[in-house]
């Protein structure tokens, strides 16, 4: 188990044993979405995918069967990287699965805070414009 906060902040890295399949999500990205991963130890598999075809992948790994599922984008990522999609209609769930065999592996990623609450309708509170503030 993560701390509550693991993969939404740089200050709580996520720990995912040799073979494992962490995710996380859905989250909506009506208007795309993009992450930053950290891979802090080791290499990890990152991957956005719809809902749906996450918990496919869930299933699939608690059965046994390590298959892959259609992903929206994909990418090992040994030291950084970064993922982004086009605007979906589907709810997207970020999928992590460990390259290491023999240890453990330390990551962590994070969605821009703009992003995330314009894709769940916006700051609570909208400032003016820098531009317009400067004027008065």
């Amino acid at each position: 188990m993560q701390p509550p906060d693991a993969g939404e902040t740089r200050k709580v890295a996520i720990g995912l044993e040799p073979g494992g399949l962490m995710a996380v999500g859905p989250q909506l990205a009506p208007d795309g979405m993009s992450i930053q991963v950290d891979a802090r130890r080791g290499a990890v598999r990152i991957a956005l995918v719809c809902a749906d075809q996450a918990e496919r992948a869930a299933q699939a790994f608690l059965d046994g069967r390590a298959g892959e599922v259609p992903s929206l984008a994909t990418a090992e990522v040994r030291s950084m990287g970064q993922l982004r999609v086009p605007a979906q209609r589907c709810p997207v769930v970020v999928l992590a699965r460990s390259l290491d065999a023999r240890a453990p592996i330390t990551f962590d990623w994070q969605r821009p805070p703009r992003e995330t609450a314009r894709s769940t309708g916006g700051p609570l509170i909208h400032c003016a414009a820098a531009g317009r503030a400067a004027s008065r």
